[in-house]
């Protein structure tokens, strides 16, 4: 064992003290992308540190992890963009790409699209480019919080799909002001809502991304709608599988709620809205709560289906804890200081019809016996309008017509 050890041949690469910095780097790149690859960041560094021209005008290494600090201090104040350094620089390959590439005989962007952010592409991005889209696609960035913060998303945990804040980030940098105007901001949230609810951004975004760039800049600016909007879908059997945070759809729906209006049931002021959101600890309720449902043989999907699922603040979830609807509903009311059907009023706002909460008291019963059943089918067809709507989609199958 012990001479297995000592004959152990490792291999080693011995660079003299005067070989030039860019040959260390190009050791560096390829040695690190044989065996265990080190991630496209890490390389880029190496590339980067390397360049002599950059060298030249400034006398010292470019530090990309040095740079990246300085962005993620810039947008620190934005909680929402937890975004990933390789999220970063595919944002700006894909305006890099678009700007260099565009023009090009045979580009085209439903077939072949301009832009790329496959990891050759961010490899062979030049480092005079970084520098001057880097600080366009932070800009970007902090419009896409804003984007983000009108469709209902309120924190970076309700965000469906991280890949789409590249997306948006790329297509306001290239976009610009243009974004600013009512039609090009309705067209790129249906586009959003699209890739939410159609659940599209799942797989692999190195196709997904240069293709929805260039297709939704061509659609604001007068072509055709994009592959993302033609081609999503919403089945109406798809709500009762929504059950958890895991499913982009399931926090899209949640989004849509908060973005239409929805009120607290006691924290009655004024839709729920940033700030609420934060300070009052809004989260996810079950209307019908789990021991009732348990109770009247509710299945467990229909219990869990984001149809029996609302954003509360937390002094209401308290309140509701695990009693029957047409109980916490009365202490709702005592709470609140509301008549009854103020909160009824309220409670549509989150597309549930009060009656079938409060139900009506069955000879020889102390409380009312709620309809679980009514319930769930009216609130579903209400969600399924509001999802149709945010994608423009319509028919019982959620198909584009």
């Amino acid at each position: 064992m012990l001479k297995n050890i000592s004959d152990y041949r490792l291999p080693v690469i011995r660079l003299a003290k005067e070989t030039p910095k860019e040959a260390v780097c190009t050791v560096f790149e390829k040695v690190n992308t044989g065996g265990i690859p080190l991630n496209v960041f890490e390389l880029l560094t190496a590339t980067y540190a390397g360049d002599r021209q950059y060298y030249d005008a400034h006398g010292d290494d470019f530090q990309l992890p040095g740079h990246w600090k300085q962005v993620q201090d810039e947008l620190a104040g934005y909680p929402m963009l937890r975004l990933e350094d390789s999220d970063f620089l595919q944002a700006v390959c894909l305006v890099s790409t678009h700007h260099r590439r565009r023009g090009r005989p045979g580009v085209d962007p439903f077939t072949q699209p301009a832009a790329s952010c496959k990891r050759g592409d961010i490899l062979d991005l030049p480092l005079q480019e970084y520098l001057d889209w880097s600080p366009q696609i932070v800009s970007a960035l902090r419009w896409t919080t804003g984007f983000l913060t009108r469709q209902g998303v309120y924190g970076a945990a309700d965000l469906p799909y991280r890949g789409q804040i590249t997306s948006l980030a790329a297509i306001r940098t290239v976009l610009g002001s243009e974004t600013d105007s009512p039609q090009a901001e309705a067209k790129i949230t249906q586009w959003y809502w699209c890739g939410v609810l159609g659940e599209q951004y799942g797989g692999s975004p190195d196709s997904r991304l240069p293709r929805d760039l260039e297709q939704v800049i061509g659609w604001v600016r007068g072509g055709p709608p994009p592959a993302s909007v033609l081609e999503a879908s919403f089945p109406s059997g798809r709500l009762n599988t929504l059950s958890s945070r895991n499913s982009a759809a399931y926090k899209g729906v949640l989004a849509l709620l908060l973005r239409q209006g929805a009120i607290d049931w006691t924290y009655s002021k004024e839709p729920i809205n940033p700030t609420i959101f934060e300070d009052q600890q809004v989260d996810v309720a079950l209307i019908f709560p789990k021991a009732w449902c348990e109770k009247h043989g509710v299945s467990r999907e229909h219990r869990d289906s984001i149809v029996n699922k609302t954003p509360l603040t937390h002094r209401t979830r308290r309140i509701m804890g695990n009693q029957v609807p047409s109980v916490y509903l009365k202490q709702l009311e005592t709470e609140a200081g509301l008549p009854s059907n103020w909160l009824d009023d309220i409670l549509s706002t989150h597309l549930v019809a009060a009656h079938y909460l409060r139900g009506g008291a069955l000879p020889g019963e102390a409380v009312s016996r709620p309809d679980f059943d009514a319930f769930y089918e009216a609130r579903s067809a209400g969600l399924l309008r509001l999802i149709y709507d945010a994608m423009g989609v319509s028919g019982a199958d959620g198909q584009q017509g």
